[in-house]
């Protein structure tokens, strides 16, 4: 039988929980790896998937950044599609709080995430 975990530790556990930071990001799946994603403005219906501003890297390999602000300032919303290797259908994300920027980090083998501040 397995000690118990020190408070701190369970504190600290809960802090890092990937559902306190799903609002604003992607969520992390365990054993799950992001293989694709999309930042919509407004809702998933519209259909209207954003374009990055700027992009680096590689198709296989890179960082995409978005600048959302515009969103917010119409009125509307930023939604991102996150798609899951092995997962027939995407968790959507409502960001309802104003963000700025949302950054994809894309890689073919070990996943991405996206993320918006």
């Amino acid at each position: 039988m397995k000690p118990p975990l020190p408070a701190c530790f369970i504190i600290l556990m809960a802090a890092a929980s990937p559902a306190l930071a799903a609002e604003t990001a992607c969520p992390t799946i365990p054993g799950k790896l992001l293989a694709q994603a999309e930042v919509y403005d407004g809702p998933v219906e519209d259909n209207a998937v954003l374009a990055p501003d700027t992009s680096t890297g590689t198709v296989s390999k890179g960082k995409n950044r978005f600048d959302v602000s515009g969103v917010y300032a119409a009125g509307r919303h930023v939604v991102l599609g996150c798609h899951y290797k092995g997962e027939a259908k995407p968790v959507f994300v409502e960001i309802k709080t104003k963000v700025k920027t949302c950054e994809q980090v894309f890689d073919a083998t070990a996943g991405g995430s996206l993320t918006c501040r």
